[in-house]
């Protein structure tokens, strides 16, 4: 069996790096751990189904790891609005680059 798609450009370093950054720490505000938010995002938003042993299907967390540079972008997006239906501000995308850049530099 051959299968053929599309390549497509993976998520990039930066993206990872705002995700893991200021759109995780909008939700440990809320009262969830770094990984409680990523996992109950990633099921809100890129879920998975999976057959169990006995036949069932658990709807589970996708992974970001498997997200193109457009799905990751709709991904941060939509936590984004989530965050802030939830009265959490997440930090403007070029303010962090700006900050994190500065912080690379005295480092």
């Amino acid at each position: 069996t051959l299968t053929l798609e599309e390549a497509t450009r993976k998520r990039t370093r930066a993206q990872e790096k705002f995700f893991h950054g200021p759109v995780l720490k909008a939700f440990a505000a809320l009262g969830w751990r770094k990984q409680e938010a990523k996992d109950m995002l990633c099921l809100l938003f890129i879920p998975l189904e999976v057959r169990l042993m006995d036949g069932s299907m658990a709807r589970v967390p996708g992974h970001t790891s498997a997200l193109s540079v457009q799905e990751y972008s709709d991904l941060i997006d939509a936590c984004i609005q989530l965050a802030a239906e939830n009265g959490q501000v997440v930090e403007d995308v070029a303010e962090w680059r700006a900050a994190h850049r500065q912080k690379e530099k005295t480092a």
